[in-house]
């Protein structure tokens, strides 16, 4: 009878730490983000952004993506982050279309690249964030949970897009890829310093 209450209390305890791990994931998936990046002073060259990290966040019709080397903070990764302004809009009427970003699209769609971590900023330095001038990223799976909150899928592919920084010409960035991963609700990980 002992041994079946300590065997319990073994499953107990696994169910247990399985929650604890599962409550502080991040969202994992599958995506590439690779081309050619030109930052004055920190590098120049074939680029390969190698994702391991996967977020998505909505309000009200908003979808903020980010799509990320390891699941530290921004300020000290590398990563896509990507602003849907109309996500439930995306959905209805232009899945598996070609849109442009940068200015002046519609509907309205912003890319940005973060290099926090291959060129850290020092005290009196800028930070390398490029936003995105022209390029095309066509959606075919969003989450648009005013639409339908079950389908939970988001995944696209991005070309061509061309990353600048309007304070200087010397950095800049052209890009092409995919992300494909899940939108999963709760918390985000906890992290620690």
């Amino acid at each position: 009878m002992a041994s079946s209450r300590e065997a319990n209390r073994s499953r107990l305890w696994l169910l247990g730490l399985g929650l604890l791990v599962a409550s502080c994931s991040v969202g994992h998936g599958d995506g590439e983000v690779k081309g050619e990046v030109f930052i004055d002073g920190c590098r120049s060259g074939s680029y390969s952004l190698n994702p391991t990290a996967f977020f998505a966040q909505t309000a009200e019709q908003v979808l903020r993506l980010r799509v990320q080397r390891g699941s530290d903070h921004e300020v000290r990764s590398d990563g896509l982050a990507v602003l849907v302004e109309d996500a439930s809009r995306v959905k209805r009427e232009w899945l598996d279309k070609d849109l442009a970003v940068g200015a002046g699209g519609d509907p309205r769609i912003h890319l940005s690249l973060y290099l926090n971590q291959s060129c850290p900023a020092e005290r009196n330095e800028t930070p390398v964030v490029l936003g995105a001038v022209r390029g095309i990223i066509r959606f075919t799976e969003i989450y648009a949970p005013r639409v339908d909150k079950s389908e939970v899928r988001i995944e696209a592919i991005f070309t061509d897009v061309r990353f600048e920084d309007p304070r200087t010409p010397e950095r800049w960035a052209e890009l092409t890829g995919y992300f494909d991963f899940l939108y999963t609700r709760g918390s985000p990980a906890q992290r620690f310093p």
